[in-house]
């Protein structure tokens, strides 16, 4: 082991030598210098393994020596040594970067090699730690950029599938027969399904990437209620099973949380919860939960929340499988598979969104008897965040609304009855559809045509500027983020940088689904953002929130009173 010692004083050296030479090891080689500057140029011409460094040089003093060394990228573990009244100094070097320290006036024989030796180990340790991390990270980034290409390369195909079997199931021309029309309720169903996996795929892919971001608003728990109603009522009937929802008269009506994270939580513990029950009830219920619940996060306090339990009377769980079920592609049992389907991610999801949203899951089961998954979460996650190590960022007040986000109840039921009632509520209207893949072209090209668009075609960004600078007509664009010749971003750019489209609404309908990707599309200057497979009333209201009124492109977004918060894993 090649040793350098870095000291003014050669009587110090002198010491340090004989202290290693009266050791006995031979593989030990202790050489010196006398300042920095000469320490650094012996490093450079020699193989060094360590480097004991004097902290009170007359060239540099104290700390500032150990940035000198630190500037080097030397990749050597480095000891300082200090004088008798310094030892808080050497403390402060370990901090920024020293493997360990020594105080001049008690350093002796045995206590010089430990250090020398635990220094070299942990040094090594450290660096390996490092490559191990460093490769994790990689082998993440490999996996999230797989099922980012994956996502896209199933929802091209699923967007046209999707949107045609719905256009066949509605039968608008009367011309299929019954069992016509049940067979295109049939593959929209197995298209949609498979559109599930793919996004719980993705679900998982943003939590254990960090990349899970939440938009938090005031919501309404009587309006939630009546979403999961007016859902999980028609299977009830179906399995002939009782189902309740009740509501404690003593709770305010709104909390603030992600709204649509909180839906995703609750629709997947119902929809397990009628999966698995045969007979008797399920029961959902809205609570503040009473002093003796015991809370994991030490964050949340009874008063300060809100449970939403679910209760059925199924199955159950046994005692030993109550923790497996929430971790990634584990059931309770492996028959479930097979009767049951699914792919055991809804509840190890479920778990990553409520931590996401300051709360927590509870489950308690009896076999033979049923189950009781309960959702808690504060009623202000801004406290509980705020007290939390997980959560490094709040970025409150306008932020950006949720991309994509539906309208109210009643705006959604007048745009599909429009659409049923064959009326063209976009007659005269002129959209270009940015698109290179035929089959979607076909099927957005078919519902823009029933809506009253007359639709105009580019199979590539070049192609759409093209379009706009020979058109003075065109109300809408629609486009496409992965084509050839010039992608989506850098065509919405360059048609940003005119001011005669500052103000033409651009919407990004792209199988590009990850967190990131809708980043992107708003910063080159899109309006709004949708993730194939296309939703038809979804697509519909966004095209007329932006073609019954003036709109305006103001840095890529339009902004609301909301806070985001991106929560690391």
């Amino acid at each position: 082991m090649n040793i350098l010692y870095i000291e003014d004083n050669d009587d110090d050296v002198f010491m340090i030598k004989e202290m290693l030479d009266e050791h006995g090891d031979d593989s030990l080689h202790l050489n010196s210098a006398n300042t920095l500057s000469k320490g650094f140029d012996y490093i450079a011409n020699n193989n060094v393994d360590v480097i004991l460094l004097d902290l009170g040089l007359p060239e540099s003093n104290g700390l500032p020596t150990v940035h000198k060394v630190l500037q080097q990228n030397l990749s050597i573990p480095f000891i300082v040594f200090t004088g008798n009244s310094d030892a808080e100094l050497g403390i402060q070097a370990i901090n920024l970067g020293a493997q360990d320290f020594l105080v001049k006036g008690q350093i002796y024989r045995e206590l010089l090699v430990k250090t020398i030796n635990f220094a070299t180990i942990r040094y090594n340790l450290i660096q390996e730690l490092d490559e191990k991390s460093n490769a994790l990270e990689k082998a993440s980034r490999y996996k999230s950029e797989f099922l980012a290409n994956m996502s896209h390369e199933l929802r091209s195909p699923l967007n046209s599938l999707l949107i045609l079997s719905e256009i066949l199931s509605e039968n608008q021309e009367q011309n299929l027969t019954a069992d016509q029309i049940k067979s295109a309720e049939l593959i929209h169903r197995g298209g949609s399904e498979l559109l599930d996996l793919i996004n719980d795929l993705l679900d998982l892919a943003k939590v254990e990437s960090g990349k899970l971001t939440m938009h938090f608003d005031n919501a309404s728990i009587t309006a939630i209620c009546e979403n999961l109603h007016g859902q999980f009522s028609p299977i009830a009937k179906k399995k002939d099973l009782k189902f309740k929802i009740d509501i404690a008269n003593d709770l305010a009506d709104t909390l603030m949380t992600d709204k649509q994270r909180m839906l995703q939580i609750l629709k997947n513990l119902l929809s397990n919860a009628f999966k698995f029950t045969f007979s008797g009830s399920v029961e959902f219920n809205v609570y503040t939960p009473n002093a003796d619940i015991h809370f994991n996060n030490g964050n949340l306090q009874v008063g300060e929340v809100i449970a939403f339990s679910v209760v059925d009377t199924g199955t159950g769980i046994e005692k030993d499988k109550q923790d497996a079920i929430f971790e990634a592609f584990q059931q309770a049992d492996n028959s479930i598979t097979r009767n049951f389907g699914g792919t055991g991610l809804g509840l190890s999801i479920s778990r990553e969104f409520s931590k996401a949203l300051g709360g927590e899951i509870h489950v308690k089961s009896i076999m033979d008897k049923g189950s009781t998954f309960t959702l808690i979460l504060p009623i202000n996650p801004l406290r509980i965040m705020e007290k939390s190590s997980d959560l490094n960022t709040l970025k409150e007040s306008g932020m950006r609304d949720t991309l994509g986000k539906c309208e109210p109840k009643s705006e959604r039921q007048e745009c599909t009855d429009s659409i049923n009632g064959k009326q063209c509520p976009f007659i005269k209207r002129v959209v270009l559809l940015v698109e290179d893949d035929d089959r979607n072209i076909f099927a957005l090209s078919k519902i823009l045509k029933a809506w009253g668009f007359t639709v105009i075609t580019a199979t590539n960004g070049q192609r759409a500027i093209e379009e706009l600078e020979h058109r003075d007509d065109i109300d809408l664009v629609l486009m496409d983020m992965m084509m050839p010749i010039m992608d989506g971003l850098k065509a919405t750019q360059k048609i940003r940088n005119h001011v005669r489209y500052k103000e033409l609404p651009i919407i990004f309908l792209t199988a590009k689904a990850m967190p990131e990707d809708k980043a992107n599309c708003l910063e080159a200057g899109a309006n709004d953002y949708l993730a194939k497979p296309i939703d038809k009333n979804q697509l519909f209201s966004l095209i007329e929130k932006y073609l019954n009124r003036k709109s305006v492109y103001i840095d890529g977004a339009e902004t609301k009173n909301q806070f985001s918060i991106s929560t690391p894993y």
